[in-house]
């Protein structure tokens, strides 16, 4: 059985945990260090010998990891640029994913070669194609995106998500161009991990040029959220809940453009935006409400601003 080695932030657990079980189910075993490394073992010493071992080597880049200034997943990556130069161009050993678009870093490998030369499966773009692509990059033929458990009576294990729209109700960031906005969601899944989690994930597109660019700047066009109930309500009255969070830093002396004015910051800000929804299938289809909480670290537990409002998706139901 081939092994792949999973590097990301301990952000993108979920993320990295849910690809994990999927690898595994189509025959790739992995390497994730939450699973797989121990109490007393030396940390540096098990992951260069998983990461030399591993015949694929998978980052999973993010606004998450690009938000740190250091992490143990930038560890990791320097190891492996000294194993991509151990091995032949054509070996295809490493793989990189990017979460929301966020792309890998120019650090030079070599006179000839960075880590972004290598081509990204980006999931925000299209994320049934590319996790496909992924499948196959690691020697899976028949590649199976399903898990088992059907996600509500008569529904089964996963279902794509066709279209849908997101309505704005009500928010406290005195942005007028939120109130009763629609946005769109064109893509994504709903679907369920092996340990029995609920992952639903929703690609959003503004129908305005300043929302789509905060949107991506602040991790807010990659919605990942996760719920432990069993099954998906079909009733209103008792939703099924989920949560996600998003993490994203605006660097000093950068422009943002938020309710018609331009804002350059003083400083660096790191927004933390927190996802409490409610959701219920109905035909075709779930719709649910929302409510966004925004953190900003330089306000400490004081909600930066609260944004609500309600989301309804068709499924493509394999």
């Amino acid at each position: 059985m081939a092994k792949a080695f999973i590097s990301c932030v301990k952000e993108n657990i979920g993320e990295a945990e849910y690809l994990v079980e999927l690898l595994k189910k189509n025959g790739v075993d992995c390497w994730l260090f939450t699973r797989n490394l121990k109490i007393g073992q030396s940390w540096e010493r098990e992951i260069q010998s998983a990461i030399v071992g591993g015949a694929y080597y998978i980052p999973l880049f993010s606004r998450e990891w690009a938000s740190r200034d250091r992490s143990y997943m930038n560890e990791e990556l320097r190891q492996a640029m000294a194993e991509i130069r151990m091995r032949p161009d054509e070996a295809g050993w490493f793989l990189p994913v990017s979460l929301d678009g966020t792309p890998a870093p120019d650090w030079k490998i070599d006179a000839d070669r960075s880590l972004r030369s290598f081509q990204a499966a980006d999931l925000s773009k299209n994320w049934k194609a590319k996790v496909v692509e992924l499948l196959e990059a690691v020697g899976v033929e028949t590649p199976n995106l399903a898990f088992g458990e059907p996600l509500a009576a008569g529904y089964p294990d996963r279902m794509d998500i066709r279209r849908g729209q997101i309505r704005y109700d009500r928010n406290s960031l005195d942005n007028p161009d939120l109130m009763n906005a629609i946005n769109t969601i064109d893509d994504g899944f709903i679907g369920r991990s092996k340990d029995n989690y609920i992952i639903a994930v929703f690609h959003v597109v503004s129908n305005t040029v300043e929302g789509y660019e905060l949107g991506e700047r602040l991790g807010l066009s990659q919605v990942v959220l996760v719920s432990d109930a069993a099954t998906i309500s079909t009733s209103q009255e008792s939703p099924t809940r989920f949560l996600g969070e998003a993490l994203a830093t605006l660097r000093g002396g950068e422009t943002v453009r938020s309710g018609g004015n331009e804002i350059t910051l003083q400083q660096d800000i790191t927004v933390h935006s927190l996802y409490e929804v409610e959701a219920w299938i109905v035909d075709g289809g779930i719709e649910g409400r929302f409510i966004i909480t925004m953190r900003v670290d330089a306000m400490g537990d004081t909600p930066f601003g609260t944004v609500e409002g309600r989301f309804a998706v068709e499924f493509d139901i394999r």
